[in-house]
């Protein structure tokens, strides 16, 4: 079905401002053609754009930001057709029906998307054993820090700041098991204690128990501390996530009221975010990404269009510019 639209042609391919549109788009496959009678349907395939959104990135949600469903009549299922395999499915394959600049577009796209890909898998074999070893002995990220802070000053000579490192370990040891270590003054953090205990007030016994409890308390509020920043962290991740969705559900309904080729276009873009399109993007630019594909996809169905040409008038004796009718009846029926 074609709708006539009475505005000034736009070559841009995309639809004018306001105005419900449709343009020949490709189908999922890359054909032109009309649709098939029967298509395989996948129960488990995302039915709109923020279901793709929340199964391809990580603690999406769209809660509180439901889409409305587009009024398409859906293709009927052929009960005998074999199921549609989504993994063996290749984004990088180039669909029929694009220009010849369309098609150089989307093939250094997909070189691109090959490269970073072959580049990630890299780095995440390369990464993956120190994340198992980190995460096996409960490593945490100041722990990581200082250990490698360490090491590092004996790789560079410095053994007495490496020295000074390991006395403060020490020293730390002695207050944990409460006993006082050979070369290491337990109490020089605590100048209230030792001079307690250099004056005979109090045993260095019950100084390094009263010490051990002064420092659990102050890694219990540091801990305190740092949870609750991480709790910050999340929330204000959950926040950007949902306002991510809901900028992208404001995007689709837009679309839905104003270009009738919604459903093709989503058909096509579906694939692209379950396969990864806003997984290293932040939420804030979730809604930029999905528009912009969304408008190459029109850009190049548009240019894969040919326009067809107006077939020219039979020959009256009026062509040439000196013979030029003068009136409607003669552009009409000649000059008799």
């Amino acid at each position: 079905m074609t709708i006539e639209n009475t505005e000034a042609p736009d070559n841009s391919g995309l639809p004018a401002s306001g105005a419900a549109t449709e343009t020949n788009l490709p189908d999922a496959a890359g054909s032109t053609a009309a649709p098939a009678q029967t298509a395989p349907v996948d129960d488990n395939a995302p039915k709109s754009m923020l279901e793709a959104i929340e199964a391809a990135v990580p603690g999406a949600s769209s809660e509180g930001a439901k889409p409305e469903v587009a009024a398409v009549d859906k293709p009927p299922v052929d009960p005998n057709a074999p199921p549609k395999d989504d993994a063996a499915e290749d984004i990088t394959k180039m669909p029929e029906g694009l220009s010849k600049g369309a098609q150089e577009r989307f093939q250094r796209l997909a070189n691109d998307n090959k490269e970073v890909k072959q580049r990630l898998e890299e780095v995440q074999s390369a990464v993956e054993p120190f994340r198992q070893a980190l995460q096996e002995n409960g490593v945490r990220q100041e722990q990581f820090e200082m250990a490698t802070g360490y090491i590092g000053l004996i790789n560079k000579g410095d053994y007495r700041g490496a020295l000074a490192i390991m006395d403060k370990e020490r020293q730390q040891l002695a207050l944990m098991i409460g006993e006082p270590l050979e070369g290491v003054d337990a109490l020089s953090d605590h100048p209230d204690l030792r001079e307690a205990v250099d004056s005979f007030q109090i045993t260095e016994p019950h100084a390094l128990e009263l010490a051990r409890q002064r420092s659990q308390q102050q890694m219990q509020q540091q801990r305190q501390q740092e949870q609750q920043q991480t709790q910050q962290f999340h929330l204000q991740q959950q926040q950007a996530t949902q306002q991510g969705t809901q900028a992208v559900d404001a995007f689709c309904k837009q679309m839905m009221k104003s270009d009738l080729d919604y459903a093709k276009v989503e058909a096509i873009l579906l694939p692209q975010i379950q396969s990864g399109l806003l997984k290293d993007v932040p939420p804030s630019r979730w809604a930029a990404v999905v528009e912009s594909t969304y408008k190459m996809i029109k850009a190049s169905a548009g240019a894969g269009k040919q326009t067809p040409s107006t077939p020219p008038l039979r020959g009256n004796g009026l062509d040439s510019p000196g013979n030029a009718p003068k009136t409607m009846h003669e552009a009409m029926w000649g000059g008799t």
